[in-house]
C-alpha cells in the first residue's frame, strides 16, 4: 500500500470510528485533542454498547477504527504521515512526526488487552510533550 493510500484508509477509517462513536456510543468526536478521552471512555463501554459485545471480531474493528482515529488527532494537531513500518518484527501502521514514531492501533489493542496501564489520553500527551520539547 502506499503512503497515499494508507493515508486515505486511516481518513477513512477515523470518519468510520467518528460515525460508530455517535451510533454505538452516544460520544461525539470531532479530531480534538480533548476527544481522546472519549476513546477511552468508549474502551470500557465496548461490552454494553456494541452488538455482541466484546467479542475478538469487534476488538479487531475497534483496534483498527480507533487506531486510524488517535493517528488522525495527532496528525491534524501535531503533524506527522502515515507509513508501514517495517523491522525484525513484521510490519505495523504508523504514524511518524519527525524523530518520533507511535503506533496508535497497537495502543488500543494493548488497552484491550492490559487494560488501564495503557491510558490511551496519557499516550496522546505523552507523544504531545515530545512533538512540543518537553520530554
Amino acid at each position: 500500500m502506499t503512503d497515499n493510500a494508507l493515508a486515505s484508509q486511516m481518513a477513512a477509517d477515523a470518519n468510520s470510528a467518528v460515525e460508530l462513536a455517535a451510533s454505538h456510543f452516544d460520544e461525539s468526536l470531532d479530531y480534538s485533542e480533548a476527544s481522546v478521552a472519549a476513546i477511552e471512555r468508549m474502551v470500557d463501554d465496548v461490552e454494553y454498547s456494541l452488538p455482541g459485545g466484546a467479542t475478538p471480531e469487534n476488538k479487531r474493528l475497534l483496534c483498527r477504527l480507533w487506531g486510524a482515529y488517535i493517528g488522525e488527532v495527532f496528525r491534524r494537531n501535531l503533524g506527522g504521515q502515515w507509513l508501514m513500518w517495517k523491522d525484525e518484527y513484521g510490519e505495523a501502521i504508523a504514524l511518524q512526526c519527525n524523530e518520533v514514531t507511535v503506533f496508535p492501533h497497537d495502543k488500543i489493542r494493548k488497552r484491550f488487552s492490559q487494560g488501564i496501564e495503557h491510558k490511551l489520553d496519557a499516550y496522546y500527551q505523552v507523544f504531545r510533550g515530545q512533538m512540543k520539547g518537553e520530554n
